[in-house]
């Protein structure tokens, strides 16, 4: 028996004395009244705890529920921006290196401009003079009218002269074109329709063929190629600009002629 329990013998005792057997039942009666006050007592604090603990869980699965759903959504996005940013530096390397020498040559140009050098395919300037030979009915009458692809563009720069077929057959069509090369297409393609009207030489012009040579100083006699004092530079590349002055010059010379 605890020592409660004794004294609430003892306290029962003095205030009322009753039997051995009655004061026993009783004293049970009242440990039994403790036990259970303890029992439910002590049940409320746990559920109490458990009610104290629950938000505590929710926050974390919470918590833990954004970390995924973050993780889900950015881990694809930065998957994406490295394989763009692969790209992007795939493609400025291909650019890097199909970077042709710009044409800033004064006499071919109108102005040297401020935008990215630029470069003109054989294919392109052969198509530019073909259109301009239509346009002033010099093309040849056997050429096809539709000539666009790289073997009608052929068959027509044949019959023209512009292209020879010692030259042949592979003409590169798409490599770039130089300045000394362009100018020997379009003095084949209209030398003869051209009105002569000054002359002068360019100084740096004798490494060139012969046949390239005398192309440049025909179209500079006929002013589609103008004096400024500095060099050809006839191995450089051919830019977009130079290439409509040249040939907007070339239209000129022939239409006053006519």
């Amino acid at each position: 028996m605890s020592r409660e329990t004794r004294d609430i013998l003892e306290g029962l005792a003095k205030a009322n004395p009753v039997s051995n057997e009655d004061l026993l039942d009783s004293a049970l009666e009242q440990e039994e009244r403790l036990l259970f006050e303890r029992i439910r007592a002590r049940r409320a604090e746990t559920h109490a705890g458990v009610l104290r603990r629950r938000p505590t869980r929710m926050i974390a699965w919470g918590a833990a529920a954004v970390v995924v759903l973050l993780i889900l959504i950015f881990v694809p996005l930065l998957i994406l921006d490295g394989r763009s940013a692969q790209n992007t530096a795939a493609n400025q390397q291909t650019s890097t290196r199909s970077t042709q020498t710009p044409d800033t040559h004064t006499p071919l140009t109108a102005s040297a401009g401020s935008g990215a050098p630029q470069t003109v395919t054989r294919n392109v300037a052969l198509a530019g003079i073909i259109r301009l030979a239509r346009d002033l009915e010099l093309a040849h009458p056997s050429a096809a009218a539709g000539a666009s692809t790289s073997g009608n563009l052929i068959i027509e720069a044949l019959a023209m002269n512009v292209l020879l077929p010692a030259e042949g057959p592979d003409y590169k069509l798409s490599g770039v074109i130089t300045r000394a090369q362009y100018a020997l297409w379009l003095w084949r393609a209209f030398g003869s329709h051209l009105s002569a009207k000054t002359s002068f030489e360019f100084k740096d012009i004798g490494s060139l063929t012969k046949e390239e040579q005398q192309a440049i100083k025909g179209l500079a006699a006929a002013g589609v190629l103008e004096d400024t004092g500095s060099e050809f530079n006839g191995n450089a590349a051919l830019g977009p600009t130079a290439e409509q002055v040249l040939l907007e010059r070339a239209r000129q010379s022939i239409q006053v002629r006519r």
